[in-house]
């Protein structure tokens, strides 16, 4: 009979251990799948920040400039609609070209060399008298 009731026992025991090792899979498993998913939200924070920070970086050294919307052939009243703008890197952009803020000034003056459609906008292609030499290097 002693046989029989440790026999019990052990398939309770048996049991019991199954159960828990059934508990602790599952305990694993999920921690496993918590450790990525925040594996997985600090990668992407990583990266928003790396990204923001270089947007940033790249979007201080731009600088707006004037270019031609049409041919401007010599002689060209320069009027509003011959003007547009385009966001170049400052390294990129020719020394002598006229940025977005100075465009009011180019408004009634006359080309005196000829600026094909999306080139830069500079001084020497104007009747603009450069006498401020901000207007020639910026």
């Amino acid at each position: 009979m002693p046989c029989v009731g440790v026999s019990k026992k052990g398939k309770q025991m048996e049991n019991q251990l199954e159960t828990l090792s059934k508990q602790l899979k599952q305990l694993v498993l999920f921690s496993g799948i918590q450790a990525i998913s925040i594996a997985i939200f600090i990668i992407f924070v990583i990266g928003f920040i790396a990204y923001e920070s270089l947007k940033a970086e790249r979007t201080k050294n731009e600088v707006k400039i004037i270019v031609a919307n049409t041919n401007l052939v010599v002689g060209t009243v320069i009027q509003k609609r011959d003007l547009a703008y385009d966001i170049l890197l400052e390294e990129d952009a020719p020394e002598n070209s006229l940025k977005a803020r100075y465009a009011p000034l180019l408004l009634g003056r006359t080309i005196i060399k000829p600026i094909k459609f999306g080139e830069p906008v500079v001084v020497e292609a104007t009747d603009i008298i450069p006498t401020n030499k901000e207007i020639r290097q910026q």
